[in-house]
């Protein structure tokens, strides 16, 4: 490696030939220039924290908070020459988290300054070496919160029992030091602890299966069974004093239980034994509840699934033997299981051959009134269809009858729909037959707006059919020139028209065409059927109907409109459930893990600092919280437009900002045209104005002699201008396009939810308005907006 250079930021060349040394001795290392930017780094750099492709700089690999202290402390050392070494966690981008002893110092080459950072992971170390490293950038209950984060991240991440015990198992024997530990689930029936895993160090982890029994432990005996009687932590530090302790072969001094406890309901124990005396700290005592806690939710859903699973495989057996025609599909159209009777009615093929397929791909001529309705039952309500035709692939139309309803997970979430069917096209048809006959036929023509008509070729006439309830300018048993008829269809459908009688005619069978036909300035859609009448082998004439299909087009135009505007919100609110569903959970978990720790502690001051924790959290979900509540409002609530006094609104907004974190440290200047005569919705100026001035304060430049937020407001002709102006970090000119994109955030440094300038965009549009913003990286971002002035209501 000593023959290779290395070209830095100015392009000088670099040879270090101690990079040999470095990776002779396996250690990962990087190379940064007076700019903090990285020159070199070698592979195990990547390796230890999953890194692929190029990188600039710390925001480029590590979470911003960790990226801000690297930076700080490398300016330290350019600034004192002095080299430095420590121990602290790093956490980068891609969700590795270690601990590394740093070693910083600088080296001079050709006249430049460079910063020699060597990484020493020593994530294996004891468990006090692990706190004490942890210590470097955390306080105490914040380590705790930090590990309890790790157990959650393994629990949480799978719904496999054994992946997750073996995760925990081996998680604590690394972190905490333990020479074991037993996880023991609860048998209500019998009313004893069964031992399901064991995870010893330096052994294989051990699970009972059929080959391999483990220990029951009745809940009257052990201190195991005390812990699951009582619901409590038992912690012994010398077991030969504790009469409920059960002696066995292998040497313990002290042991320690924890219940796993849902809801006041016991789940199971986790136990760890010890060959040490008094082993087990508080600190040991308090992370082992905290995991419990978090076992006893994720048991508690796993057994939730496995009962759902086992009525799922029921139903499916129910639904396969059910003389009905019935079929279950997932909530993306998927078929998971259908009956005999379906397969035989609608399939016609082997039920194996549609598992796993998609109801709407297999059958594409559904239509959209169908799907529409189908639609709403997968949104949970039951639907139901009654008397509909479909046309078949082979062209055959038949009639159905169906129910659609929503089927339901463990989670009370929509897990797809069951469709009951029933094919009655042969009782329609019989039916239709009997009305062909009766008074009955002309009406159900003329409520399916169906028109009946003959064309004598000898004569050159169409003639109305008496009982046909006609268009306005036709008559019944009037007859029309075929030019008298043509001038109401549009002139671009004469040539295929007339092709497909000709067609009819020439082979002696029968035609079907769709098109528009104008009468007083009013445009119809018409599905025109014929068929060529045959008299001693010749073609006399042709006889047909005609059918009012206006509204059916109309309805499929306006459906094709709003299923492009569907697509575009289901995007946004499949995006929108995700984020908050991961914005709401992250501090929800947080709080849970704190809440198990806190139960057992009686020290006030370390008390007082979980509520610090509870309470940031609680905050951060208000926050957010609030944010969804402006976006739904803006979304469901009608505009009202009255008069605006922004002098107050603007007041009332900066007030609502006082206490926000370095709010008090930015100027505020306020330029408001009092005399303006404005209406528009006030709710929703202040949804925007809370907004932008949000942003201002949350993306100020402290280190600015003058940070300041400008505000104001002027009239133009029928517009207000409202605008907003900063001088903190700016937004980079690649980034500005995408500001208004749904929890998009410019900065990584952020911490909000990235949807304030969506809702500022929507609420906008809500108003008829426009948005324009400009920046400059490091420099000032200025919103403007501008309003049309709402005498008239708002639509």
């Amino acid at each position: 490696m000593s023959n290779k250079t290395y070209v830095s930021h100015n392009s000088a060349l670099i040879n270090l030939p101690i990079l040999d040394i470095l990776e002779q001795s396996g250690l990962c290392y990087t190379i940064k220039n007076s700019k903090l930017e990285y020159l070199i780094s070698n592979a195990g750099f990547k390796t230890l924290f999953n890194i692929e492709g190029d990188f600039k700089n710390d925001f480029d690999i590590f979470l911003p908070e960790i990226a801000y202290d690297m930076g700080h402390e490398d300016n330290l050392l350019f600034t004192s020459q002095v080299a430095d070494e420590n121990s602290r966690v790093l956490i980068s981008t891609t969700g590795v988290e270690v601990i590394v002893n740093v070693s910083r110092s600088i080296v001079q080459v050709d006249n430049e300054s460079v910063l020699v950072t060597i990484l020493k992971d020593i994530t294996k170390k004891s468990q006090e070496e692990q706190f004490d490293a942890y210590k470097q950038v955390l306080t105490e209950p914040e380590v705790f919160e930090k590990m309890l984060n790790r157990f959650s991240n393994i629990i949480f991440s799978s719904n496999n029992k054994r992946e997750i015990f073996e995760g925990v198992g081996n998680l604590c024997l690394d972190l905490l030091d333990l020479e074991d530990l037993s996880i023991f689930l609860i048998e209500h029936q019998y009313e004893v602890l069964k031992q399901t895993v064991i995870v010893k160090r330096g052994q294989e982890i051990q699970f009972e299966d059929k080959n391999k029994r483990f220990i029951t432990v009745p809940l009257s005996r052990g201190i195991t069974g005390r812990c699951a009687r009582t619901k409590e932590t038992i912690l012994v530090d010398d077991v030969s004093l504790d009469p409920d302790y059960i002696f066995d072969s292998k040497p313990c001094k002290s042991e320690l239980a924890v219940p796993i406890v849902y809801k006041d309901k016991l789940i199971g124990v986790i136990d760890s034994e010890s060959s040490i005396n008094g082993r087990y700290t508080d600190k040991i005592k308090r992370t082992l509840e905290g995991i419990a806690s978090l076992l006893a939710i994720k048991l508690n859903e796993l057994k939730n699934y496995e009962e759902l699973s086992a009525k799922n495989v029921e139903l499916k057996s129910l639904i396969k033997d059910n003389p009905v025609a019935i079929a279950m599909l997932d909530n993306e159209g998927n078929y998971i299981e259908v009956s005999k009777k379906w397969i035989s009615q609608f399939v016609k093929n082997n039920e194996h051959e549609i598992i796993g397929k998609n109801h709407f791909e297999l059958n594409p001529n559904i239509p959209l009134r169908w799907k529409r309705l189908i639609n709403q039952a997968f949104a949970g309500e039951a639907v139901e269809l009654v008397n509909e035709s479909y046309e078949r692939k082979n062209g055959n139309v038949v009639v159905y009858t169906a129910k659609v309803n929503p089927w339901f997970t463990a989670k009370n979430r929509i897990g797809g729909v069951v469709i009951m069917a029933d094919d009655i096209t042969e009782q329609v048809q019989t039916k239709m037959k009997l009305l062909e006959s009766t008074e009955e036929l002309t009406k159900a023509r003329k409520y399916g707006r169906l028109f009946n008509w003959q064309f004598d070729l000898e004569t050159g006439l169409l003639k109305w059919d008496n009982n046909s309830a006609l268009f306005p300018g036709f008559e019944a048993d009037t007859e029309y020139s075929l030019d008298s008829v043509f001038k109401f269809i549009d002139k671009e459908y004469h040539a295929d028209f007339n092709r497909v009688i000709s067609e009819a005619l020439d082979k002696g069978g029968s035609y079907s065409f769709i098109h528009p036909f104008t009468i007083n300035d009013t445009k119809y859609w018409l599905h025109n059927r014929g068929e060529a009448k045959l008299v001693n082998g010749k073609v006399s004439k042709i006889v047909g109907d005609v059918q009012d299909i206006t509204n059916e087009i109309d309805t499929e135009k306006a459906l094709r409109s709003q299923n492009i505007e569907l697509k575009k919100i289901n995007r946004e609110l499949d995006q929108f459930v995700y984020k908050t569903a991961h914005d709401l959970r992250a501090p929800l978990t947080n709080l849970i893990g704190l809440i198990g720790i806190m139960r057992n502690e009686e020290d006030k001051q370390v008390l007082n600092s979980y509520y610090d924790l509870q309470e940031k959290s609680i905050e951060k979900l208000d926050s957010f919280i609030q944010k969804i509540t402006a976006y739904t409002k803006n979304t469901r609530l009608p505009a009202k437009a009255t008069r605006l006094n922004f002098s107050k609104i603007t007041d009332e907004v900066l007030r609502a900002h006082y206490y926000y974190e370095n709010s008090e440290k930015i100027a505020k200047v306020l330029n408001v045209d009092r005399s303006a005569v404005f209406y528009s919705d006030e709710e929703r100026v202040k949804i925007i104005l809370n907004n932008l001035i949000s942003n201002a304060i949350k993306f100020s430049d402290l280190s600015k002699d003058n940070p300041q937020i400008e505000i104001a407001v002027s009239q133009e002709k029928e517009l207000i201008r409202i605008k907003v102006r900063d001088n903190g970090l700016g937004i980079a000119k690649e980034l500005q396009p995408k500001v208004y994109d749904m929890f998009y955030r410019a900065h990584k440094s952020a911490d909000g939810a990235g949807i304030g300038l969506y809702i500022v965009k929507e609420t906008i549009n809500r108003l008829n308005g426009s948005i324009h913003l400009s920046s400059e990286e490091g420099e000032y971002t200025e919103v403007n907006i501008f309003l049309p002035n709402q005498n008239k209501a708002i639509k």
